[in-house]
């Protein structure tokens, strides 16, 4: 049996719901196990949910999608985070009681990373409504640098600590970005590119951070150094001390902050945004490649290498012969998938078959991510309405030619 993320757009009466679906406000709206009906799809697609977990027990391979934390305390966190932060934004502050109790979340999620065994990223990212991206982005970061921080202790890269230090690591990696409380909605929310005078608002949100926590006692200097350095690059071209003189270089970053910053810039691009959608890991990971030595550092991105699965259970592929498809097993780290050629109920009546990362075009973690970066990609020069936007012309794409219409909101 696996539990796989489905788009709302893939989804089949027949199909069973693998984990509870919430509405606005935590509202539980379907249960766990409840078998979908047409009916019922419709209902959850007014409620404007893309994405949602599905079992499937069919008898072919399959591999059960792995998070770094289970999905009680995943849940319980993101709740946790959006809350604070959320106070935090009416109030312009955040209260000492609110430390401790990200504190004692963060104890929790050493607790669940310090289990033992392999740490792996082998499922598909959430999507989250966009006036929450911050609160989700903060968390998911929290969590990511945590598992970094393990793997670089076991790896030798960082000496073994207390386990307060991880908590006080962890603690700043959720606080990086308190200071866009005091950046206006309207850059945070921007859907385009930043002009200069915007960029030089949103620069300062480090400092912002750094006053927003300068009087709390229990925000340690370990936290203090990732929330003021998180944007620093390797070849000192990064921002965050309101002096030139504070900007931070090379080995002069903290090895703490160097693994923050990865797990920060994974998570923005992996996230959906106001003005584009969420990139798969093997997306991500040939982006962040690109800035090793310049901007991020080569070990702390290897040590989040051997974490990510680049094609998680249930995102979308276009391959490079033309063929649209859905991933349906991971065989692990840049290993083979196997995927589903057709939306068809049941693998079995599929044509599945695999493929390895140097066979894929793009990637997209819903058909709508993928229409878009393929309208992007190809049709960028291109007028709405010009005729070679339709994907009813593409004849290889013909298995999905309704799906991607309806996609490009055709």
């Amino acid at each position: 049996m696996a539990i796989y993320i489905a788009s709302i757009d893939v989804l089949e009466p027949g199909m069973v719901v693998g984990r509870p679906i919430f509405g606005a406000g935590g509202i539980p709206l379907v249960t766990q196990g409840i078998p979908l009906s047409r009916a019922l799809i419709n209902a959850i697609r007014r409620q404007k949910i893309e994405q949602i977990y599905i079992k499937d027990d069919s008898d072919g391979p399959s591999e059960t999608p792995q998070g770094l934390l289970s999905h009680e305390l995943e849940r319980e966190g993101r709740r946790k985070v959006e809350a604070i932060f959320s106070k935090a934004v009416e109030k312009m502050s955040i209260s000492v009681k609110d430390i401790e109790v990200l504190s004692d979340l963060l104890s929790s999620v050493m607790a669940e990373l310090s289990r033992g065994g392999s740490l792996t990223m082998g499922s598909l990212k959430a999507v989250a409504d966009m006036d929450k991206v911050t609160f989700d982005h903060c968390w998911s970061v929290a969590v990511l640098s945590l598992a970094l921080y393990r793997e670089a202790i076991e790896d030798g890269w960082l000496p073994l600590g207390t386990f307060q230090d991880g908590i006080n690591m962890g603690l700043g990696a959720v606080l990086h970005d308190i200071g866009k409380l005091k950046v206006p909605l309207e850059i945070l929310n921007k859907p385009g590119m930043l002009n200069e005078k915007e960029w030089e608002e949103m620069r300062l949100h480090p400092w912002h951070g750094l006053e927003l926590v300068r009087n709390q006692p229990n925000v340690m200097p370990m936290a203090r150094g990732i929330i003021i350095h998180h944007h620093q690059r390797l070849d000192g071209k990064g921002y965050g001390p309101r002096s030139s003189e504070n900007i931070l270089s090379g080995d002069k970053i903290p090895k703490i902050v160097r693994l923050a910053s990865v797990a920060d810039v994974y998570d923005a691009i992996a996230t959906d945004r106001p003005y584009r959608p969420g990139y798969l890991p093997w997306e991500v990971l040939r982006t962040m490649r690109k800035s090793l030595g310049d901007a991020l550092d080569a070990k702390a991105f290897s040590l989040l290498e051997r974490m990510v699965v680049p094609f998680p259970i249930g995102c979308f592929v276009l391959l490079k012969r033309g063929e649209v498809c859905m991933v349906t097993r991971s065989d692990g780290p840049w290993g083979r998938v196997l995927a589903l050629m057709t939306p068809l109920k049941g693998r079995a009546l599929g044509d599945i078959f695999s493929f390895g990362a140097e066979d894929v075009l793009l990637g997209g973690t819903t058909l709508q991510g993928l229409a878009w970066r393929v309208r992007r990609e190809f049709f960028s020069v291109l007028g709405k309405d010009d005729k070679r936007l339709d994907p009813s012309g593409w004849s290889v794409l013909s298995d999905w030619k309704d799906r991607l219409l309806k996609a490009f909101g055709r």
